[in-house]
């Protein structure tokens, strides 16, 4: 099938966008079997990127001129070239992605991109697994573009989704006293910890300052987010019991894929891609390897909630959430996992059965 990537250039990401752009692309695009992704993403300049699977020809020119017509209604400001291109630089060395940071694409215009699934998915092992990433895009989107027009608290819905997700995976005693049980709140504790030690040390002890007076001082609010999550799965119906379905059901697909070995623990990555020991964290060093050294080999069921999560955390930037504050959620709400199990234990009770 072919593929076409629509780049919308655009400092700003607001309700305007989506309710102009998105939400009546998604009306156009429903009466066609078209799939099609957005994500926000910073290479050579903030931009929109819609990626269309067979998209017809009039939906296309109808998606150009939405965003045409959105662009000049809501001109955005421009970022400021020197400090773009310090930044840009930075997340290229970071995240590998093989660009030219000197280069911002003019602000507030529009490209077409013809593309195809081999090139889409060449991050990817294989196309199946990059397929799978589209499709559960697309079905986020969706969501997003929803949480906007319905004017969500996109902080309380992120929050929301990470608890729903993390008690998607299904728990295991642990035996430690200290964590009781290895469920989906690990994941969240290792993302942090990870990211935590690449800091030099004096910036891991103010993250530490600052990311505690933050969790002491919104323990009461993430706890009521906790009790509204719940109270709205157990009238099945809105926004939030659609998410836990659309997880639930994705992560028992992705069960499937990793029992036919299409993804494994360290995809999209080669399973042999594995940092040397002595150079990650102390958390890593005991769970992530065995005592001789080598790489621990992971469950099936791990390896299908750790697909899943990544492409979850990918959604975040549509929805304003900014790098740091998703190290303060996976934070916090490992913290509020510990602190109140029997919540947790109440909201994976109220799940939907997959």
């Amino acid at each position: 099938m072919s593929f076409v990537q629509l780049r919308i250039n655009c400092a700003d990401n607001g309700a305007p966008f989506y309710r102009q752009v998105a939400a009546p692309l998604q009306a156009v695009l429903t009466r066609s079997d078209c799939q099609w992704t957005l994500a926000r993403g910073w290479q050579h300049g903030p931009h929109y990127l819609l990626t269309f699977d067979d998209v017809p020809a009039a939906a296309l020119d109808e998606a150009q001129a939405l965003a045409e017509a959105f662009l000049a209604a809501h001109p955005s400001q421009p970022v400021e070239p020197a400090r773009y291109r310090a930044l840009q630089a930075r997340l290229n060395a970071m995240e590998a992605a093989g660009i030219d940071p000197a280069v911002i694409a003019p602000n507030d215009t529009i490209s077409l991109h013809d593309t195809d699934a081999a090139q889409l998915a060449a991050r990817y092992e294989s196309v199946e697994q990059w397929r799978s990433v589209f499709e559960t895009q697309a079905r986020l989107r969706a969501l997003v573009t929803r949480c906007w027009l319905e004017g969500q608290a996109a902080e309380r819905l992120v929050a929301q989704w990470m608890l729903l997700l993390a008690c998607v995976y299904p728990p295991v005693p642990s035996g430690d006293p200290a964590r009781p049980e290895y469920d989906g709140f690990l994941s969240y504790h290792s993302n942090y910890t990870f990211w935590r030690h690449a800091l030099p040390a004096d910036q891991r002890a103010q993250v530490d300052a600052r990311f505690e007076r933050e969790y002491v001082a919104r323990e009461g609010e993430y706890r009521a987010w906790l009790e509204d999550l719940r109270a709205a799965l157990a009238r099945q119906a809105g926004l939030l019991d659609e998410t836990a379905r659309l997880l639930a059901e994705r992560y028992t697909a992705f069960l499937a894929l990793a029992r036919r070995d299409v993804i494994h623990a360290r995809s999209p990555f080669a399973r042999e891609q594995v940092a040397r020991r002595e150079t990650v964290s102390e958390f890593h060093r005991e769970f992530f390897y065995n005592d001789d050294g080598s790489a621990y080999q992971f469950s099936s069921d791990f390896c299908a909630y750790r697909w899943l999560l990544n492409i979850v955390y990918k959604a975040f930037p549509l929805l304003n959430i900014a790098p740091l504050r998703r190290q303060q959620f996976n934070h916090a709400l490992d913290r509020l996992h510990l602190a109140w199990p029997e919540d947790i234990q109440a909201l994976r009770t109220a799940l939907p059965v997959r």
